[in-house]
C-alpha cells in the first residue's frame, strides 16, 4: 500500500504568489498586442468616423463663398487665407440651446488642436459683438468667434437651422457637414479629427482631372 504523500507548509503558501506572477506575465506579454491595435482606429482613414459621428460626407467641393467677417477684436479673417488648415465652421447663436449644448465640447476640440494646423470658426448670426463678447467671457471660451452681422454668409451656406457645422480639409476643400450638436470633444471626435490633421487624405479623383 502507497503511503500518502507528505505536503510540506512551504507547498502551500508559495503556490499562490507562483500563479499570480505567471499571470501577470502572461498579461504583460500580451498587452504589446493590444497597441497595434489602437493604433489601426486611431490611424485609419477617416471615412467611417463620418457615420459614427453623423457628419454627411462631402467630395471636398469648394466652400459656396470665400468670405471675410471680423473676429470680437475687429480683426478680418478670411476663410481662403486659412488654407492648409483644417477649418471648423460653425454656424450658431447665443440663444440657441442645442448651440449652447455643444459650446463646452468645441472648446475641448479647440483646446486639443489649437497649435496643430487646426482652426475653430464659430459664426454667429445676427447679433451684435457685445453679446457675442460677453458670452465667450461668461463661458470661457477661447476659440475665433466671426459675427456674420447680415446673415449673408450663413445664407450663402445654405444655414436653415443651428447649430450647422462644416469641416474643411487642408486642401481647402468642404469634406463634412453636420446639422445639429454633436459631441465634438468625444475620444472618437479627437480621434477623427487627429487623423484629419495628420493624416490627410489624398486628393479625389474628380480633383485631379479638374486639375490636367
Amino acid at each position: 500500500m502507497r503511503r500518502p504523500r507528505k505536503r510540506y507548509p512551504w507547498q502551500s503558501w508559495i503556490g499562490a504568489p507562483v500563479a499570480i506572477g505567471l499571470l501577470i506575465l502572461g498579461l504583460a506579454l500580451g498587452l504589446p498586442s493590444l497597441a497595434p491595435a489602437l493604433d489601426s482606429v486611431l490611424g485609419e482613414n477617416p471615412d467611417r468616423h463620418f457615420a459614427n459621428l453623423g457628419i454627411s460626407r462631402i467630395p471636398k467641393i469648394p466652400p459656396p463663398v470665400d468670405f471675410e467677417l471680423s473676429d470680437l477684436e475687429g480683426r478680418p479673417v478670411r476663410l481662403s487665407g486659412l488654407k492648409g488648415k483644417v477649418v471648423v465652421i460653425n454656424f450658431w447663436t447665443t440663444w440657441c440651446p442645442s448651440c449652447q449644448i455643444e459650446m463646452p465640447d468645441l472648446e475641448k476640440l479647440h483646446q486639443r488642436f489649437k497649435t496643430s494646423d487646426f482652426i475653430l470658426l464659430a459664426v454667429d448670426l445676427r447679433e451684435s459683438r457685445e453679446t457675442v463678447q460677453k458670452y465667450f467671457q461668461r463661458n470661457k471660451l477661447n476659440f475665433t468667434a466671426l459675427l456674420d452681422s447680415d446673415g449673408e454668409v450663413a445664407h450663402s451656406f445654405g444655414i436653415r437651422s443651428i447649430p450647422t457645422t462644416f469641416i474643411i480639409d487642408q486642401s481647402g476643400g468642404m469634406v463634412g457637414k453636420a446639422i445639429g450638436a454633436r459631441p465634438w470633444g468625444s475620444a472618437r471626435a479627437l480621434a477623427f479629427f487627429e487623423q484629419l490633421i495628420h493624416n490627410p487624405s489624398p486628393p479625389e479623383q474628380a480633383d485631379e482631372k479638374e486639375s490636367r
